[in-house]
């Protein structure tokens, strides 16, 4: 079941992208979903915070393990990376959130339903 958008809580994906350019999809969701996250998750930013490295989202932390947040309730994917296509290091994150019962959140052309690796542990873990 997801959440309702007062309930949900993001973790934001943007490892090694947090950036305004590329994390442009971050950028939008701290700045007008601030109240959804929780925080964006990127180890070779971890211990700063949105504010500091986006210019938005103020105290928002960027931690460096899905972990670190406890009461996420979704993971979104918070880039828009050349292509759409989501980077093949970040396969084994966003399985481990999927496992951990977290629905994903992505607004990439590649659809992440049509990955049957994906499809096949959301429908395990009933998630999204």
């Amino acid at each position: 079941m997801t959440p309702s958008s007062a309930q949900r809580r993001l973790i934001i994906l943007t490892e090694g992208h947090t950036e305004p350019i590329t994390g442009k999809t971050a950028a939008c969701l701290v700045r007008y979903r601030p109240s959804e996250v929780a925080a964006l998750l990127d180890s070779t930013q971890a211990g700063k915070t949105a504010g500091e490295v986006l210019g938005v989202g103020g105290d928002v932390p960027i931690v460096a393990q899905l972990s670190e947040v406890p009461d996420a309730t979704a993971l979104a994917i918070g880039i828009a990376p050349p292509g759409g296509k989501i980077p093949a290091s970040w396969r084994s994150v966003i399985l481990e959130a999927i496992q951990r019962g977290l629905s994903v959140i992505s607004g990439l052309h590649e659809f992440l339903c049509d990955d049957p690796e994906f499809a096949a542990a959301a429908a395990e873990h009933g998630v999204e």
